[in-house]
């Protein structure tokens, strides 16, 4: 079948005619160059027999972890010190062939970047300040084990859906692969606030603001790399389809024509707090959010 031989199974006719192959054999200079270079370089040779599958490939599944953190305390004087702590982690949870054939993985990657620092000031016995900023940044996005370029095999992607890695070639009843969607999603975060602490007789006065900023950057890069589909309505066989490079359909996905969203969060908050006689209690608190969106221009 690689060589267009299908001498033995369904008929195939020829798109351009609608009359079978003589023999049920495709002629070897009808057979599309393109698909030739993607079958050779990708679909591997049948390796394995049970029934309907003819190929095995067993690799590990494998989730990296790395994370370290740091802390800081340092007394300034007898009035400041300053407190501080910064954390990092990587993630990945590779599946193998989760593109659909091995040299096609997929990996999910997370990875969180954060730290604070907290600076108290003693004004004396009865006040003390508390100054703190922090700031943290978490990113999940998609990557592709396959990075090819996609004119290597003779195919000529426009500029804008021009991405590494081979397209995404789905043949019905045979088989799937190469990379199609990317998904992304990175939030950024910066909070600031001070806190006041006041003492007078029998009473524990508490009371700060507090500021809050949030990115989010979600994207979704749709058929961004292209997707084809082979489903045998051209020829009668979905195999005889690729071959020939008679697809049913085929989709594209501009990265950015709407797969994209910016959205901010501006948080302002601030609480009152009194304790008293160690039995009573009171707490005010108020806050105001402010949310912005906005999508990048649609890409033609």
């Amino acid at each position: 079948m690689r060589t267009g031989d299908f001498s033995g199974r369904r008929v195939i006719n020829d798109p351009a005619t609608g009359q079978p192959f003589p023999g049920n054999v495709i002629p070897a200079a009808r057979i599309n160059p393109i698909s030739r270079a993607i079958q050779d370089k990708y679909i591997p040779i049948p390796n394995f027999s049970s029934g309907a599958n003819n190929f095995f490939a067993a690799r590990s599944i494998a989730t990296d972890i790395d994370m370290w953190t740091v802390k800081m305390d340092h007394r300034l004087s007898s009035k400041d010190s300053i407190f501080g702590r910064w954390f990092q982690s990587w993630q990945g949870d590779r599946i193998p062939c989760g593109q659909g054939l091995p040299g096609f993985g997929r990996t999910a990657n997370r990875q969180k970047h954060s730290g604070n620092v907290t600076h108290t000031h003693l004004f004396n016995a009865s006040n003390v300040l508390e100054a703190r900023f922090g700031f943290d940044d978490s990113s999940q996005f998609i990557s592709f084990e396959n990075a090819d370029d996609p004119t290597a095999v003779g195919l000529r992607p426009l500029d804008i859906t021009n991405k590494a890695g081979m397209p995404r070639i789905n043949i019905t009843n045979y088989l799937s692969f190469g990379n199609e969607a990317n998904w992304s999603d990175f939030i950024k975060r910066y909070t600031g606030g001070a806190t006041m602490t006041w003492i007078r007789g029998k009473h524990n006065f508490r009371y700060g603001v507090e500021s809050q900023v949030s990115d989010y950057n979600p994207q979704n890069a749709l058929e961004s790399r292209g997707v084809w589909n082979f489903t045998g309505a051209a020829s009668g066989d979905e195999y005889a389809d690729f071959l020939l490079s008679q697809e049913r359909n085929k989709t594209f996905g501009a990265p950015g024509s709407g797969g994209e969203l910016k959205m901010r969060d501006n948080l302002m908050s601030g609480f009152f707090n009194d304790d008293w006689k160690a039995t009573q209690k009171l707490t005010i608190n108020w806050g105001f959010v402010m949310s912005t969106t906005t999508n990048p221009p649609p890409t033609t």
